[in-house]
């Protein structure tokens, strides 16, 4: 009896075990649950806006000082601007004397002094001699130049049989006859490297052009002149301004020429060995 009683005891105790309540759950809160977001990175300050009134201001400002600047670059230090023309004028500056020939004649330069022996004899009327006596025609074989004063004074010396007869008859041998100094005086070679001293070249050509077998450097101007420099002379032999105008200096001659070359003598002042044996060149 004791031994069923204690089984149902123990039975009951498991059943009660086994019937045990299951935990409570709380029920959800009414709280709102915020999710937390990552913070948003800074945006960059706007750059600031320029009135479009400035912005056209500040550009036209600056097309100003570029057309200012091409139109008048500042100025190199001498040792930066060395041109082609001042480098031959410092070549130019160490000769004493030169003499060349045109399609006029024969031209002898020395200093301020320069003479011309033309090929043909210019014949002029009325003209003054410079003892005030007028010539109703005369004929000129001889120019004789001063650069500094320019003046030129003409001739008549006889060199070939024609004047010689002409100036005989006119009775003008050896008078000074006043003439115009602008009407017979040339750009010389050194005028034309004296014009262009300060001008920079647009072009070069160098070992490429010979001018009587003398090899020279061609270079062109902003004008559109071109010159054949001979660097020996620090002179040009050729000119071109245009297709329509040309100069040419040939034969050139460098420190020749004597100062009795570039005054006027008469024939008996010249010496019988010095007139038959020193021709002109």
């Amino acid at each position: 009896m004791k031994k069923a009683f204690a089984l149902s005891f123990l039975l009951f105790f498991l059943v009660a075990c086994g019937q045990q309540p299951e935990p409570e759950i709380p029920e959800p809160s009414s709280a709102v649950v915020v999710e937390l977001q990552p913070e948003p990175e800074p945006e960059p300050e706007p750059e600031p806006v320029i009135e479009t009134e400035t912005a056209e201001r500040l550009a036209e400002e600056q097309k100003e000082i570029i057309i200012e600047t091409i139109e008048h670059p500042p100025k190199l230090e001498v040792r930066d601007r060395t041109t082609i023309a001042e480098q031959m004028w410092e070549i130019y500056q160490g000769l004493d004397s030169y003499q060349f020939k045109t399609e006029t004649g024969d031209w002898f330069a020395r200093g301020e002094k320069v003479r011309l022996l033309p090929f043909d004899a210019f014949r002029r009327t009325d003209v003054k001699g410079t003892d005030g006596e007028s010539y109703h025609e005369v004929f000129i074989d001889e120019i004789i130049f001063d650069r500094e004063e320019k003046t030129a004074t003409g001739y008549c010396t006889g060199d070939d049989d024609t004047t010689r007869r002409q100036c005989a008859a006119k009775g003008i041998f050896d008078i000074a006859l006043v003439l115009d100094y602008t009407e017979f005086m040339i750009i010389l070679p050194d005028d034309w490297v004296k014009a262009y001293l300060d001008v920079q070249p647009v072009d070069e050509d160098y070992a490429k052009y010979f001018i009587e077998s003398r090899e020279t450097f061609r270079v062109e101007y902003p004008d559109g002149v071109e010159m054949f420099f001979f660097p020996r002379a620090g002179l040009p032999l050729k000119v071109v301004k245009s297709a329509m105008e040309s100069y040419r200096f040939d034969k050139v001659v460098i420190n020749q020429v004597r100062p009795e070359d570039v005054i006027h003598r008469a024939r008996e002042d010249i010496p019988a060995k010095e007139y038959f044996y020193n021709q002109n060149y």
